[in-house]
């Protein structure tokens, strides 16, 4: 992007301090022509989101006049579930921040957070050229992966990982790279040299649709994930997961840094992030791959207990399916179609195993942890109404409480069991 921002330390009346927190201004310069004006505006926008999604407490009122024509827009987020890193970033876990609402059919998505996996933080070793532009002290990159949605508790659907996207932070959780139409980082060019996608039988190929006209938070880089062995199931959603990766790089000097010179540094490691990055390449791919290994873990197990659900769905459906179709009684098999109102027989095995689906599905989710631990003490209370791990529910969503809905299906699967067994 053409935009060029600009830090002042002075206080403006346009932002009143009323709950303590220092109001400060960030000036953006751009071009004055119509569409490029407009693509900045976009970045500018996406460059506030990714700083809010490091910084929840932190609201921004962007302005903007055209022409005479004024137009404004908050940037913030309140009671949103956070995750403390150990490098102190607190990162906003809402998924709905990440991707566009999943399409799982008629099922309904009971987990609405991320679960980030951090790396092991490691130093970075600073080029002679860099270092003798100033950059004089440690850099620490800390690397945090996640999936999106959450792997435990999306649909009882097999889900495949589509993409991957990278959100690139510096120190004070700025983000390094503004979004451009340029390519990326030539180290990211390749992000094989970064993650083994062999043990997963896996390919990325970079993403070439780069829209910033959305209101998620869009990547610095982006990645299509394709499956070597071209496994493209019936069963598998085609939007699929998708494999966040944050990379944190923060400075330390052993003094205290000034806030311009703080912005002098951020400005040097966005210019200079490939040199730097290369020059640690080999401790770069072993924290990142460790981070990645363990969310993608998640994914495997979930992929696991779907396939093991799967087949005893199957053994039960075939042996009901026996009995009902190997009975010579018509009045029994006239009450069991009725049960589930089914006209015939093959509709009868698909609702048979779609109750067998949402009752396990239920009590699976019901059982699995999605990490509460993850939220601070002070928000844990406001978070956990409306949202409590994988039992939480979106009110649009699922109006009944998890006990009422389990207490549903578990008379209904006991009506329906008492009618099958008292025709026979």
């Amino acid at each position: 992007m053409s935009a060029k921002l600009m830090w002042t330390l002075e206080e403006t009346s346009c932002f009143p301090d009323t709950s303590g927190v220092s109001p400060f201004q960030m000036i953006f310069e751009v071009d004055e022509k119509h569409r490029t004006l407009m693509t900045d505006c976009l970045a500018i926008k996406n460059f506030l989101r990714k700083i809010i999604m490091v910084h929840p407490k932190m609201r921004f009122h962007f302005s903007i006049k055209v022409n005479g024509t004024l137009s404004k827009e908050i940037f913030g987020v309140e009671d949103e579930p956070i995750l403390n890193l150990p490098n102190g970033i607190a990162l906003v876990v809402n998924y709905q921040h990440y991707i566009s609402r999943p399409k799982f059919g008629a099922t309904e998505l009971l987990c609405s957070r991320i679960h980030p996996v951090p790396g092991q933080p490691v130093t970075l070793s600073i080029p002679d050229d860099v270092a003798a532009m100033g950059l004089l002290g440690e850099l620490i990159l800390m690397p945090a992966a996640a999936l999106c949605p959450c792997p435990k508790a999306f649909s009882n659907q097999m889900n495949r990982i589509s993409s991957v996207s990278i959100f690139l932070y510096g120190p004070s959780g700025l983000p390094l790279l503004l979004p451009s139409r340029e390519q990326p980082t030539t180290l990211f060019t390749d992000i094989s040299c970064f993650i083994d996608w062999k043990k997963y039988h896996l390919c990325v190929v970079p993403n070439v649709d780069f829209s910033l006209d959305r209101e998620l938070v869009v990547p610095d880089v982006s990645y299509q994930v394709e499956s070597r062995e071209g496994d493209q199931s019936q069963n598998t959603d085609p939007q699929g997961h998708t494999l966040l990766l944050f990379l944190f790089v923060d400075f330390h000097s052993g003094f205290p840094v000034q806030r311009m010179e703080l912005w002098g540094i951020h400005t040097l490691l966005t210019t200079h992030l490939n040199a730097i990055l290369l020059e640690s390449q080999r401790v770069v791919q072993d924290s990142i791959q460790i981070a990645v290994d363990q969310a993608l873990e998640q994914h495997h197990q979930a992929a696991k207990a779907h396939q093991k659900l799967q087949a005893f769905h199957a053994v039960a459906v075939n042996s009901i399916m026996s009995v009902v179709t190997g009975s010579t009684n018509s009045s029994f098999r006239k009450m069991c179609l009725q049960a589930f109102q089914a006209t015939d027989t093959r509709e009868f095995g698909t609702k048979l195993h779609k109750a067998f689906n949402e009752i396990t599905q239920h009590r699976f989710l019901h059982h699995c942890s999605c990490g509460v631990k993850q939220l601070p003490a002070e928000r844990h209370d406001a978070a956990q109404s409306a949202e409590d791990a994988c039992e939480s529910r979106s009110p649009e969503l699922l109006p009944e409480t998890s006990a009422q809905a389990e207490s549903k299906r578990c008379k209904k699967s006991a009506d329906e069991t008492r009618a099958f067994r008292s025709t026979r």
